[in-house]
């Protein structure tokens, strides 16, 4: 009886120790992030095509802001850099695909790709840094297809249908 008691206390302590709890938390936060950066711009480009230069200017943006709001910019400007990378690769799909209300397939190969790219650019940024990321591989590449996957989910909601 007492080493099934301390079995569980156990299994309760390396519940509580684990960072699986805190993966999911901050799984969800970066799918959260780019459902909420790439459902305007899908709403955006239901209403009116997007210039040349304006993913990056989003994806810039967003970025800077989200620094300036931690507040240590120097060390961060990194992660400023993958943004604006993401930005230009979204410019360059937005090009080469001209996402559009009459080509479905265009628009979601777009919905799919730069949060992909944009997650990728992330986690390769966050492997430069002192500790670099301490995420299983599994959990890395899971949460990078995640937000590709929810991409093309946010744009069935902004272009339902193929017409």
């Amino acid at each position: 009886m007492p080493e099934e008691v301390d079995a569980r206390v156990d299994a309760e302590v390396d519940a509580v120790a684990s960072p699986r709890p805190r993966l999911r938390g901050v799984s969800h936060q970066v799918a959260f992030f780019v459902s909420l950066v790439l459902g305007p711009v899908l709403v955006v480009l239901r209403r009116a095509s997007l210039r040349p230069g304006d993913m990056t200017v989003v994806l810039g943006l967003n970025a800077l802001v989200m620094l300036l709001v931690r507040g240590n910019l120097p060390s961060l400007w990194p992660l400023l850099a993958y943004a604006i990378v993401a930005g230009i690769v979204g410019d360059v799909l937005l090009l080469r695909l001209r996402p559009a209300v009459t080509r479905a397939h265009a628009i979601r190969i777009f919905a799919a790709a730069v949060p992909t790219v944009f997650t990728t650019g992330y986690f390769l940024t966050a492997l430069g840094f002192p500790g670099g990321v301490w995420w299983a591989l599994p959990d890395v590449t899971g949460t990078i297809v995640l937000t590709g996957i929810l991409g093309v989910l946010l744009s069935y909601l902004a272009f339902p249908g193929d017409r």
